[in-house]
């Protein structure tokens, strides 16, 4: 059984912080986390997909 009881994004620009796409999705992740109420220890799987890891630092 697969569930989705929480969903977050990062806004989609050119970011000068340099910080990069593994950054990016840890943040989304843990605005998905609090959105969903549940703990870390009672997900069983997370994937994330990216275009290409050289890129992250531009818009594709």
């Amino acid at each position: 059984m697969v569930l989705v009881i929480g969903a977050a994004q990062t806004p989609f620009n050119r970011r000068k912080d340099g910080s990069s796409f593994r950054d990016w999705a840890c943040d989304a992740f843990g605005a998905a986390l609090a959105m969903s109420g549940i703990n870390r220890d009672d997900i069983d799987a997370l994937i994330v997909a990216s275009e290409s890891d050289f890129f992250t630092l531009q818009l594709n």
